[in-house]
């Protein structure tokens, strides 16, 4: 028994100092401010190899799991070897270290993520580690908008200056994290059996947050998870059960009061913003009607343009590790990881990743019956395959990514064919979950 306390106890100590390190961005903090790379990486790695150890022949890891760590090795392969014939090829500043440094981490942080996940979800339930990560998300959330007041704007200093990004390197890498933070509030404001008013509260602030970055691709991801959300839960409404059908009927009576209310708010913020913001608040109702043009993706459809004519010259073998970084003349980087696997690695690696994509997408949409549990899932899916991946270039290297891909598995794997009914579940303090006596 003692012995099984201390391994339980141990495994969640590990699992929350790593997710603590990856979603508070704590690393980039600190490079933003004294210019130390990565200090705490070290725990990470010590926390993911302590899980990894103890959870190795814990539950099987499935079938898009094994795409995403043959699109992953691949990757590291093809491109590795690519760049030995085509580096002279590269722009000169190519960061490679900094590239290979962040990607070697991918398969043992999404590993490390999917068997606690797992672990804790078949002890007690889900809802104690997406609480805690939910509660975690939102306070690092709150820097976006309140970074001034907190004194972020003192110690850091911000490339875009009209834009908030907290405690984040860039706005999009804090539109990713508000989004997935989204995602778990909405879920929870249905799943919690007392703090739904909590999640409400939490609700318009995380919305805010992801307005004031300015981010399009976090915008409109926003906009997507809250249609699908209402869609799947409308949809599945007599499977929720009657306690969740209240909930969601009384959330849905609030939005339309808060909704008719909050007009002159809306009004009165819009008319403070500069052309620049007012611009891009434009743009993603532009995007939104299907306008993808170099005005409304701020140039990327541009360099994906330069990216698909260079990846014609090898697609095959792609052109080589960290090439598609700086595109030729020092150019921005592709902004798609879809792209970047195909530049860099070729045509093998990319069929690996879009089969995980595609088989993502199959699962959450047929195999979850829990309408909340669906919507959620989907919702991640689309935040790292629509927002990571399709604006981003390194979505396959992002921690927070891998982190909440890993969860993903971990939920598809636990809710299939599940429908949850209304029970009691066993807390601990502060939603960190009591030690199993499961043996």
């Amino acid at each position: 028994m003692q012995e099984m306390i201390k391994k339980s106890t141990l495994l969640t100590i590990s699992f929350y100092i790593m997710a603590g390190i990856i979603f508070s961005n704590i690393n980039g903090l600190v490079y933003a401010m004294y210019g130390i790379v990565a200090p705490f990486s070290i725990f990470i790695l010590i926390s993911s190899l302590i899980i990894t150890f103890y959870l190795f022949r814990y539950g099987k890891i499935t079938l898009p799991h094994h795409f995403f760590n043959m699109a992953i090795v691949g990757y590291l392969l093809i491109a590795g070897i690519s760049w030995c014939f085509f580096s002279h090829l590269h722009f000169r500043d190519v960061p490679y270290y900094r590239v290979f440094r962040k990607q070697i981490p991918a398969i043992l942080l999404v590993y490390a993520f999917y068997k606690y996940t797992l672990y804790e979800g078949e002890r007690n339930g889900l809802n104690n580690v997406l609480a805690f990560i939910t509660v975690f998300m939102f306070l690092v959330t709150m820097t976006i908008p309140f970074g001034e007041l907190i004194g972020l704007k003192n110690v850091i200093e911000y490339k875009a200056t009209t834009r908030e990004s907290g405690v984040f390197s860039n706005p999009n890498k804090a539109g990713a994290h508000i989004n997935y933070n989204l995602a778990l509030v909405l879920f929870f404001i249905l799943n919690s059996r007392r703090w739904s008013w909590v999640f409400i509260g939490m609700l318009p602030l995380v919305l805010y947050s992801t307005v004031v970055t300015f981010s399009k691709s976090a915008m409109v991801s926003a906009l997507l998870i809250v249609l699908v959300f209402l869609f799947i839960n409308l949809r599945g409404f007599y499977r929720l059960g009657g306690r969740r059908r209240k909930k969601l009927s009384f959330f849905l009576a609030m939005i339309l009061v808060a909704g008719a209310a909050s007009g002159p708010i809306i009004v009165n913020f819009i008319q403070t913003l500069n052309k620049h913001q007012l611009a891009r608040i434009l743009q993603v109702g532009q995007i939104m009607s299907g306008q993808i043009d170099e005005n409304t993706t701020t140039h990327r459809s541009t360099l994906w343009g330069e990216g698909l004519e260079i990846i014609k010259n090898f697609p095959i073998t792609g052109h080589g590790f960290g090439s598609f970084s700086k595109l030729p003349e020092g150019r921005l980087n592709v902004h798609n990881t879809y792209l970047m696997v195909l530049g860099e690695a070729g045509i093998f690696p990319f069929i690996a990743l879009m089969i995980f994509v595609l088989m993502l997408y199959y699962r959450c949409l047929f195999w979850i019956k829990d309408p909340n549990y669906q919507f959620l899932a989907l919702a991640i899916c689309i935040i790292t395959t629509v927002q990571v991946y399709g604006a981003a270039n390194g979505g396959i290297k992002t921690s927070e990514t891998l982190g909440m891909t890993g969860i993903l598995f971990a939920i598809l794997h636990l809710m299939k064919g599940k429908v949850v009914r209304s029970r009691k579940t066993k807390r601990g303090f502060l939603f960190l979950p009591f030690p199993s006596k499961r043996k």
